[in-house]
């Protein structure tokens, strides 16, 4: 699946599962970072919804060890069950370089 470092200083914003986050990437390849806390056992799945496709963005599940356990460029991820107590991140990147791209996704 991939695994993922954060950059020396990236401050991911807290995030609370089962709420939805406006989000705007401006520029369009920028990137957001959220933090959640999970729990062995819980199950998750990423929903991103935009607004401006085809630009389009892909939201990333980094499980605490650094490891992309699930992704979705458009609508839900398949669920993924947590295997792991700790801090997940959740990353946002837009995949343009033109303008913005606004949309919302939550984790449920």
């Amino acid at each position: 699946a991939g695994s993922f470092l954060l950059a020396p200083g990236a401050q991911p914003e807290s995030y609370l599962r089962r709420a939805a986050i406006n989000a705007s990437l401006d520029p369009g390849n920028s990137t957001r970072l959220y933090q959640f806390i999970g729990a062995f056992g819980d199950q998750v799945r990423l929903n991103l919804a935009l607004t401006n496709l085809p630009a389009g963005a892909i939201a990333r599940l980094v499980n605490p060890f650094g490891i992309v356990i699930a992704r979705t460029q458009g609508g839900p991820s398949a669920p993924v069950t947590l295997l792991a107590d700790g801090t997940y991140l959740v990353v946002l990147e837009g995949l343009t370089t033109n303008g913005s791209t606004p949309g919302t996704f939550g984790l449920s």
